[in-house]
């Protein structure tokens, strides 16, 4: 135990030099009942007409919860915090819809940090404002501001081997941030 806990604690101060934080992450069902009141209001005024799916996510963030739906052919995943106030909205999109300027440049980034890159999920991601982000859900004009980002999970190969990333990169293409994925280890569970 002492051993794994030991070789745990190098390989993060390793990740960490290189710029990459360790991202873990475990989601479970939640019931209607569990969710909290402010996140079911937020839901039910979204035009959503198919069946929502809660569920509650643990990563070394904190604590949330998530609703799921898809949306006129689209996933979204839209996230809470524990009280029920919202934190972003994320759409599913294809590499294809994000402008060429923006491809290009994150194009570049993956270039530059790894010597292959496969794209696993891509997703359009919004923050803001509650009214704010509801107006985007609903489709209308908003003069107010919200920041879009995204967030793409890739399959990497680099001189330290293949791993999977989640990285988040600003409309303009900047990284924000580069997360090594912890793979789902029964070996790694904490007591």
């Amino acid at each position: 135990m002492r051993l794994s806990f030991l070789i745990s604690l190098i390989s993060l101060g390793f990740l960490s030099s290189l710029g990459a934080q360790v991202k873990f992450e475990r989601e479970y069902r939640l019931d209607r009942e569990e969710i909290p009141k402010p996140a079911l209001q937020f839901i039910e005024a979204c035009p959503f007409e198919n069946r929502i799916k809660w569920y509650g996510e643990e990563s070394q963030e904190g604590k949330s919860v998530e609703a799921k739906t898809k949306h006129l052919g689209r996933k979204y995943s839209i996230e809470f915090d524990t009280s029920g106030q919202i934190q972003d909205v994320e759409a599913i999109v294809d590499w294809e819809e994000l402008p060429k300027s923006l491809q290009e440049k994150i194009q570049a980034c993956f270039d530059s940090s790894f010597e292959k890159v496969r794209i696993k999920k891509i997703q359009q991601q919004w923050t803001g404002q509650e009214e704010n982000l509801l107006q985007v859900l609903q489709q209308k004009p908003t003069k107010s501001t919200y920041e879009i980002k995204y967030e793409i999970v890739i399959k990497a190969r680099s001189e330290d081997g293949k791993n999977l990333y989640e990285m988040l990169f600003s409309d303009q293409g900047e990284v924000l941030r580069k997360d090594l994925i912890q793979p789902d280890n029964s070996d790694n569970l904490i007591y």
